[in-house]
């Protein structure tokens, strides 16, 4: 890999990145043009000096010469002890002798990959689909007690992300449950994945500073950071540069971006969007009903802000009646006003997945399916929006299409507990029992809640009759807190009435 340093290459961050590429596999050759100084990381090692005339440079061209053999593994030619001079009858100037050289020292390289004599790391390392998990942020806010910001800049990189072609992007549920300083060659193992992003994020004031590293799975190595300053109003630039920093190194520096609509607000009422967001995972009827304060709050503060929109309209589904959901509020009630917010959402912004995803959770049959879809092909990266498809097709009586989708949810979130245990249960009820009991088991290897195993187990027994295996698998499972939600225990209670235990 020879790098060209310049005035202009060192602030190019496709360049450095070539660079690393080769620094960390020991292939870089490091020349300079103008003699400026290399970046930070590559002032250790020595470029050949480019940027004289006359004998300096024809010296300079033989030592290049030299170096590229070397690392290309070839017996190098002696280093040039003395001044080379131009044969006679050549009129060549100085330039036109090193600009040959150069090129016939890259002509010849190519020869050499093209033949397979050279081997070419980037080449294969491009035939393997980028899969990458966005990691949630270390807090470092003054009083860390911003974890909900950290974490949500990360899901909101990660969504971006997720628009990208040609890059596959773990789950928000999967991500969350990484633990984090895990392995990353585990990771790569159980989860397929070729690198993580992993950073921290800091904001206190009106003062933002947001770092980040991607590593690369398969030997944990580090292969690009940045640093990221300025004022809060700048974060959803920053979430920006920084997918688009990471897509071009996943799927190479000529790609082409995918760009995704943002929606910026205020930084205080995205704040507030991020902190309702982060108590919507706490199912329960009060965090709900937190996260609920929060969301009005939010769409008051700004009325144009499609996001905060989309929440209340998704909010006003979990808070009502349904056997799904946690709350007491009717279920006609919390759909009529769920649907008018849904709707504003994609008044204003048609292009974000999250007021499609809003209407499809509320409306009926088959007017749901539509916007669910175009809420899947806006943001791939949700697999809840996978499960609610497969529910609406399930009332459909579409099983079929149904099991396609909680087998794409499960894929998006291979430890998220709500898609693994659609598709169990889908394939128990499609008579699939094994490919169902190797469901769990995969979803155990992987790194999913061994204490949730007894609740997908259960769905698998119930379908073949096996009434002891239900009762015994129904106890384990109301022995944890975190699964006596109503819809589990209605689900025992059919299966033990269905099997003659009423």
């Amino acid at each position: 890999v020879d790098v060209a340093w310049s005035e202009a290459s060192v602030d190019s961050p496709w360049v450095r990145d070539e660079g690393a590429y080769g620094r960390d596999r020991g292939r870089l050759v490091p020349v300079t043009l103008d003699g400026c100084q290399p970046p930070l990381g590559f002032r250790e090692y020595q470029a050949i000096d480019l940027s004289g005339s006359g004998r300096p440079r024809a010296r300079a061209i033989g030592a290049l010469k030299h170096a590229i053999a070397a690392k290309a593994g070839n017996r190098p030619a002696p280093a040039p002890t003395s001044d080379p001079r131009p044969k006679a009858g050549r009129k060549w100037s100085v330039p036109k002798l090193a600009l040959a050289a150069i090129a016939g020292l890259l002509l010849t390289a190519a020869a050499l990959l093209v033949a397979g004599v050279i081997p070419n790391p980037l080449a294969e390392r491009r035939q393997e689909t980028p899969s990458i998990a966005v990691l949630p942020f270390a807090d470092l806010s003054p009083g860390r007690d911003k974890a909900y910001f950290a974490e949500g800049v990360a899901e909101e990189i990660l969504g971006t992300l997720a628009a990208e072609q040609g890059i596959k992007v773990l789950g928000r549920t999967s991500t969350r449950l990484i633990e984090r300083g895990a392995d990353p060659k585990d990771l790569r193992r159980k989860l397929g994945l070729t690198h993580l992003l992993e950073g921290s994020a800091r904001s206190g004031g009106d003062q933002l500073r947001v770092n980040v590293r991607l590593i690369d799975t398969a030997d944990g190595r580090q292969v690009w950071e940045e640093e990221y300053q300025g004022g809060g109003a700048d974060i959803f630039a920053v979430q920006d540069r920084i997918a688009g920093a990471v897509a071009q190194r996943l799927r190479g520096t000529l790609a082409q971006r995918t760009a995704r609509p943002a929606t910026p607000t205020d930084p205080e009422t995205f704040q507030t969007y991020l902190a309702a967001r982060a108590l919507m995972r706490n199912r329960s009827q009060k965090g709900l009903q937190e996260a609920f304060t929060l969301a009005q709050q939010v769409i008051r503060r700004d009325p144009e802000y499609a996001p905060g929109h989309a929440i209340v309209a998704e909010l006003y589904q979990m808070l009502s009646d349904d056997f799904r959901a946690y709350g007491t509020m009717p279920l006609a009630q919390a759909r009529r006003l769920g649907i008018q917010h849904a709707r504003r959402a994609v008044q204003l912004a048609p292009d974000i997945a999250d007021g499609y995803a809003g209407l499809g959770i509320h409306l009926e049959r088959e007017e749901a399916l539509p916007p669910l879809r175009r809420a899947i092909q806006l943001d791939p990266s949700r697999g809840e929006l996978r499960t609610w498809l497969g529910f609406a097709l399930n009332d459909l009586g579409r099983h079929d299409e149904a099991l396609v989708e909680y087998r794409a949810a499960a894929e998006i979130d291979p430890l998220g507990f709500t898609a693994i245990n659609r598709l169990v249960h889908a394939l128990a009820a499609a008579g699939e029992p094994e490919r169902a009991e190797e469901t769990v088991r995969q979803f155990v290897e992987r790194g999913g809640d061994r204490l949730l195993e007894p609740t997908l187990m259960m769905q698998i027994a119930q379908p073949q009759g096996h009434r002891k295996a239900v009762i015994a698998h129904g106890r384990r499972m109301l022995a944890n807190e975190r699964v006596r939600h109503q819809y589990f225990r209605l689900f025992l209670a059919s299966a033990l009435h269905t099997l003659g235990q009423g």
